[in-house]
């Protein structure tokens, strides 16, 4: 094989001759073949017909494929449209992360998903398959879900990512993702939740539990999980600080920015939900979540919101799941221990039921009508005159399925966990008012 030469000079003679053999050789420069001036290639009309014949097929395949292109969008697009209006889900924007259909297209960890398996977990429910690519992508957001719709994993699970693609906390150092909750026992659900899909090194503790690792080197918290107020209050007892946060979560933000005088001696919630946001760094990526969107809560929330993307699950005002019948039966005093045991025969079907007594018969009389109730063979709870740890339990018995009924004075209506619980209203089926009861 002879090898051609490199000679620029020999390369331009190669060009030339090809150029000319273009050409339909009688010599017209014009009708064909190439002609070299002021050392510039003047192609014949006959190759120049070629180029544009080459162009134009190009320039065909270019439009083929972008129309091919413009056809995926467009199917890919109404798939997604399809998607959200079978499952309910009704966003804000536009510009808004296409929905996380399966699990095993997460970006979750894999430790993660092998719970999600254990747990029977098949596929992310609607808030969970919208909220988790906005979540991630590091956008503001307002989630709006009926309870027990998954919210609390919506934002957990993005929360554990983004804690692992921090920098590693040093001790001392603030916690990354601060997790505000209506009330202690809604605080401590979140945590046990948190507790089974966190890895090793992320420590989510409450802050009643900071003060026994602050001088521990696990005092690198990666998620801190609390009341507003108990946030407040562990901020000036310089047990933390909010410098490190990037990641916020506000669950339950429809009770705690549209209720008054929730908060112990009087507070209102509003007022240490500010204080707290107020310490947050400004480029902290927030999440607020509720079970209904009112007016006023959007007017609090939209000023610490940076192009929220809004994410709706059915009708975003809180209505009532079902119509309410109010029954008024008068008997006589003698009579009301057996209406009230006939009324739970005909309805024990596992509905939660809530009894209500007059405070003006005291905790006494709550606790004589559970045990009698107990001894009927109904599992009750007293929700009266018991310690905070106690209380944790019996709400969550009373929200499980172990302990249907709930016997309470209308002091209870002054919790902050009892309101949560009546706000999560899916939680009740049944209130009996009893206005003086002797068991």
């Amino acid at each position: 094989m002879v090898k051609r030469s490199n000679d620029p000079n020999e390369k331009r003679s190669r060009t030339r001759r090809r150029l000319n053999a273009v050409g339909d050789g009688d010599g017209d420069a014009a009708q064909g073949t190439s002609k070299v001036r002021n050392g510039r290639v003047q192609l014949g009309t006959k190759f120049a017909t070629l180029l544009r014949v080459k162009e134009s097929t190009r320039q065909r395949k270019r439009k083929r494929r972008e129309i091919t292109t413009s056809v995926e969008v467009q199917e890919c697009r109404h798939r997604v449209k399809e998607y959200r209006q079978l499952r309910g889900i009704s966003v804000s924007s536009s510009n808004v992360p296409k929905p996380i259909r399966t699990l095993g297209r997460t970006p979750f960890p894999e430790y993660v998903k092998d719970e999600f398996s254990k747990a029977g977990f098949v596929r992310p429910t609607p808030i969970q398959a919208q909220a988790w690519p906005v979540a991630l992508e590091g956008r503001d957001f307002i989630g709006i879900a009926p309870p027990g719709s998954g919210k609390t994993l919506a934002y957990l699970l993005p929360a554990i990512v983004h804690v692992k693609s921090q920098k590693r906390l040093s001790c001392g150092d603030g916690p990354i993702v601060l997790i505000l909750a209506p009330t202690e026992e809604r605080a401590r659900q979140i945590q046990q939740e948190c507790t089974k899909f966190a890895a090793a090194h992320i420590l989510a503790l409450l802050g009643s539990e900071l003060d026994c690792y602050k001088n521990s080197l696990v005092a690198c918290v990666g998620i801190l999980i609390d009341t507003p107020e108990a946030v407040l209050h562990e901020l000036e007892s310089c047990h933390t600080n909010l410098q490190r946060v990037t990641y916020l979560v506000v669950d339950g933000a429809d009770w705690m920015l549209a209720e008054e005088d929730v908060a112990e001696e009087g507070e209102d919630c509003k007022v240490l939900v500010r204080e707290v946001l107020s310490q947050i760094p400004p480029d902290c990526q927030k999440l607020f979540w509720g079970s209904s969107w009112l007016e006023e809560a959007d007017e609090l929330a939209r000023p610490f919101l940076r192009d929220a993307i809004k994410v709706e699950i059915g009708s975003p005002v809180l209505k009532a799941p079902h119509p309410i019948d109010q029954i008024v039966d008068i008997v006589a005093e003698d009579q009301k221990y057996d209406k009230l045991v006939g009324l739970l025969g005909d309805i024990a079907d596992g509905s939660r039921i809530l009894i209500f007594i007059d405070i003006h018969k005291g905790c006494e009389s709550c606790s004589l009508l559970a045990q009698k109730l107990s001894n009927e063979g109904y599992a009750v709870s007293v929700h009266e005159n018991v310690c905070q740890s106690e209380r944790v339990q019996i709400i969550s018995g009373f929200q499980g399925d172990y302990i249907p009924i709930m016997i309470a004075t209308d002091v209870a209506a002054r919790d902050p966990g009892f309101v949560w619980l009546l706000w999560e209203c899916r939680f009740v089926n049944l209130a009996i008012f009893v206005d003086a009861f002797n068991p």
